[in-house]
C-alpha cells in the first residue's frame, strides 16, 4: 500500500487560547513543502480513535490520503498517511473524501474521482479501523455511465449499514440521489431520488446526511426550485428504501426570496441540528440554525449565530449546538511576497467564530485568529473542527478540540 512518502512528516505543538482543551494537541498529521492538502473529514473510529481523510495534491491532480489518530487528542498518528486509490499517482483528480465508521472498526472513504472522463463516486473500506483496506478503490453503487456525480454524503449505523447521497446529472440538471448497502459497500440496493421536484429541473445542491440504528434516514440539501436556493429536509424510516413524505423547507419567508445554502447537520441522540447561511434575515447574522429533538420530524426556532460563510455545526442534547463559522477578512491590501520571480499577495487571513447561538446572537463566541475549519464532529464530550488548504498554508491539514461542556 502507498503512503505519502517523504512528504508525511508528522507535526505536533501547542494549542492555546480559548478554543483549545488544556491538554489538547495542534495536529498537522501531514505536512510537505511541495504538496497541498485540503477538504479534511473526520469520525471517531473503535476506541475512541480519530480518523482524519483528505485531499492531498504532490503531483498532478489531488489524491485522497487517510490517517488514524489512536485514543482521540492524545493518542499518536499513524506511521504515515495512506494514500486510497489504485490508479498513479496525480494521474486523475480526487476530491471531497467522506468518511464514514460504525466506531467497532469498520471505516469508509467515499470521494469523487475522474478518471473515467466524469466525475464518479469510489469506495474504500477497512475492517480495522484503517490499518488496511481489503475493499479498495471500488466504484459506487450503480447510477447512469457518463453523468457526474459528485459532492457525496456518506453515513453508516452501528450495523455496519452503509448510506450514500449524491449529486447526479442523469435526468438534465442536478438531482440527488440516495443508496444503502446492508454488507459494508460490497453490494447496494437500488437507487432512491431525494428531491420531488420534476427530474433534471431545479438544481439540488450538497445532501447531507444521518442515519440511525433503526432505518431512520434524513437527508439536508439546498436547491433553486423556486428560484433562489432554499434549505430542505426529507426522513425515510425504512432504510431509505421510501421516505415518509414530501421534503420539507425549514428555511423561512417565501420560497425562492433570497439564498440559503451551505447546510450542515450534526446529531447527538435523536436531537439534530441544522446550520446554514442564510443571506438576508432581520437578525444579527446570516449564519443560522435550528434544532430538532425527533429526528427531522419538527424543527424549534430559527436562532442566529454570526456574519459569516462555511459554517460547521455540532449537536448538544438539551442545548443550543455549537456552531462554527468563517468570518471574511476586512477590505484592504495584503502583504506581498515573490513566488518564482512573481510577486503576489498574501491573502489576509480569515477570523472563525464558535459559540453557542441564542435566539438573537451568540451567548458566548470563542475565537481563533487564522482558522478556516470546514469540518467539525463529535466525539464523547469533545468536539473536534478540522481545517485544511490554503487557509492555513501549503500541505497542511490541522485538527482543533473543544470541550462541548
Amino acid at each position: 500500500m502507498s503512503v505519502l512518502l517523504a512528504s508525511g512528516i508528522l507535526i505536533a505543538q501547542s494549542c492555546s487560547g480559548p478554543f483549545c482543551a488544556p491538554d489538547a494537541q495542534f495536529e498537522r498529521p501531514a505536512a510537505g513543502l511541495f504538496a497541498d492538502s485540503a477538504a479534511p473529514v473526520a469520525a471517531l473510529g473503535a476506541n475512541g480513535s480519530l480518523l482524519l481523510a483528505w485531499e492531498f495534491r504532490a503531483q498532478g491532480e489531488s489524491d485522497i490520503a487517510f490517517s488514524r489518530r489512536e485514543d482521540g487528542a492524545r493518542g499518536a498518528w499513524l506511521d504515515a498517511p495512506q494514500r486510497l486509490e489504485d490508479d498513479e499517482w496525480g494521474a486523475a483528480r480526487s476530491l471531497e473524501p467522506r468518511l464514514a465508521s460504525d466506531g467497532r472498526g469498520r471505516v469508509w472513504v467515499l470521494w469523487q474521482d475522474n478518471r473515467n472522463g466524469v466525475d464518479d463516486l469510489r469506495l474504500c473500506a477497512s475492517t480495522d479501523d484503517g490499518r488496511t483496506w481489503p475493499v479498495r478503490d471500488q466504484r459506487v453503487g450503480g447510477g447512469v455511465p457518463g453523468k457526474l456525480r459528485s459532492m457525496a454524503a456518506l453515513a453508516a449505523d452501528g450495523s455496519g449499514r452503509l448510506y450514500a447521497a449524491w449529486e447526479d446529472t442523469r435526468a438534465g440538471s442536478r438531482d440527488l440521489w440516495l443508496v444503502s448497502s446492508g454488507d459494508g459497500g460490497l453490494t447496494w440496493n437500488p437507487e432512491l431520488r431525494v428531491d420531488s421536484d420534476e427530474a433534471g429541473t431545479g438544481v439540488s445542491y450538497h445532501p447531507q446526511l444521518l442515519v440511525w440504528d433503526d432505518g431512520t434516514v434524513l437527508v439536508a440539501w439546498w436547491d433553486e426550485r423556486d428560484g433562489l436556493a432554499d434549505v430542505y429536509v426529507r426522513r425515510s424510516v425504512d432504510h431509505g428504501r421510501s421516505w415518509v413524505g414530501p421534503e420539507e423547507r425549514v428555511d423561512p419567508g417565501d420560497a425562492g426570496a433570497w439564498n440559503s445554502r451551505d447546510v450542515v447537520l450534526s446529531r447527538v441522540g435523536d436531537t439534530v441540528s441544522l446550520a446554514w447561511e442564510e443571506d438576508l434575515i432581520p437578525l444579527e447574522g446570516n449564519v443560522v440554525s435550528r434544532t430538532s429533538t425527533d429526528r427531522g420530524a419538527t424543527w424549534g426556532a430559527m436562532r442566529a449565530s454570526g456574519l459569516g460563510e462555511n459554517p460547521v455545526i455540532v449537536a448538544r442534547e438539551g442545548a443550543s449546538p455549537l456552531v462554527g463559522w468563517t468570518e471574511p477578512p476586512a477590505r484592504g491590501t495584503g502583504q506581498k511576497t515573490s513566488i518564482g520571480g512573481r510577486i503576489v499577495e498574501i491573502p489576509l487571513p480569515t477570523q472563525y467564530r464558535v459559540g453557542a447561538p441564542d435566539a438573537v446572537r451568540p451567548a458566548s463566541l470563542r475565537g481563533l485568529e487564522r482558522l478556516a475549519s470546514r469540518w467539525a464532529g463529535r466525539a464523547g464530550d469533545r468536539a473536534f473542527f478540522a481545517r485544511g488548504g490554503a487557509a492555513v498554508g501549503r500541505g497542511l491539514v490541522d485538527v482543533y478540540w473543544v470541550d462541548l461542556g
